[in-house]
């Protein structure tokens, strides 16, 4: 508020200025994220993986794709943890292509399914075949490459 009224006293233009609304939340970009038994980095992008099992791009840098291997999903040190979304592991660059809405579903699917299936063969998520789950995952419509 002291920004605006600043800019009401000494920029022209500005003096009838009014706010009509103020965000009542900050909108946090960075979140935790999981150490997992794969990390997705800033190298590993346009490097296609036979483990993905979710594909996004980055919305900064437009024909980049990330393929988030099924590691990414899973805790390394807990059998049956999975992540999905602004969680998964991945460094700070690549994060900023994981964060976005589009990775977010691809990755939640991905997690949800592998979940389903572990359970359904009475396995832990760790032990998940990722061919099975890639092979699941297709067969619902999901976009594993390009």
């Amino acid at each position: 508020m002291a920004q605006f009224e600043r800019l009401r006293r000494e920029e022209p233009g500005f003096a009838d200025a009014h706010l009509c609304r103020v965000a009542e939340q900050l909108g946090i970009t960075e979140s935790r994220r999981l150490l997992g038994r794969a990390v997705l980095g800033r190298d590993d992008v346009d490097q296609p993986r036979s483990d993905a099992v979710a594909l996004t791009g980055h919305w900064t840098k437009y024909g980049a794709l990330y393929w988030i291997p099924y590691g990414a999903l899973l805790a390394r040190e807990l059998d049956n943890l999975l992540v999905a979304g602004r969680c998964i592991s991945v460094d700070h660059r690549v994060h900023h292509a994981t964060k976005e809405i589009p990775a977010c579903f691809a990755s939640g699917e991905a997690a949800g399914a592998a979940a389903a299936l572990a359970v359904k063969q009475g396995i832990a998520p760790a032990a998940l075949d990722v061919a099975v789950l890639r092979e699941h995952l297709l067969a619902a419509g999901a976009i594993l490459d390009v």
